[in-house]
């Protein structure tokens, strides 16, 4: 293999003032990369399998559009129903009583000052409110969350979509099942822990 010499010349900077400086360098001609076996179409044929499962799964998931916007409707329908307004409207008033309460405790605990007893009994208050208000509102959200699925209207639109979304699921495991093989044939042709 024939080398080749090459000099280089640079300038380098030092604060602010400028030095030459000489760079001998030995360069060799580039290495071609190894040829690649020419069994390559079974991964090939596997992304040609995921790209065509990657479109029907774009497909599927469009012709699902009508049943999320059904969905939508009818939860913004059910919003308006006596059920969900009084869920409401106990968490409106569940959270308005928790703000007063937890304001007072902060109250006390500016007033305790550096007393210290005074001081951990108004932080151990305002603990244990803002604990119960956490569960409190948690159990509120809950209940109108429990109203807006109960209604009707909202449970036939969930039926349709779930009935709906079986070729979705198909597609998804469809495509989890392409991947694996991918990795799987890939490992096989080169070796590589993927």
């Amino acid at each position: 293999m024939k080398t080749h010499k090459r000099t280089t010349i640079g300038v380098d900077q030092l604060e602010t003032r400028a030095l030459l400086s000489g760079v001998t360098t030995t360069t060799t001609p580039p290495v071609m990369p190894p040829v690649m076996p020419p069994s390559l179409s079974t991964i090939q044929a596997d992304l040609t399998k995921i790209r065509t499962d990657l479109r029907t799964l774009a497909t599927d998931s469009r012709a699902l559009r009508p049943d999320y916007q059904a969905l939508h409707a009818a939860t913004e329908a059910a919003e308006a129903t006596a059920p969900v307004q009084a869920a409401k409207l106990t968490l409106k008033t569940d959270s308005q009583a928790a703000e007063t309460l937890i304001k007072g405790d902060l109250k006390a605990v500016r007033a305790a000052g550096k007393d210290s007893t005074a001081r951990t009994a108004a932080l151990a208050q305002l603990k244990t409110d803002t604990t119960n208000a956490a569960a409190t509102f948690k159990t509120d959200l809950a209940a109108v969350q429990a109203a807006i699925a109960a209604d009707p209207g909202v449970t036939t639109a969930q039926a349709k979509l779930t009935a709906d979304s079986g070729p979705v699921n198909t597609d998804q495991a469809t495509l989890k099942a392409d991947y694996t093989q991918l990795r799987a044939d890939l490992k096989a042709q080169f070796g590589l822990p993927i």
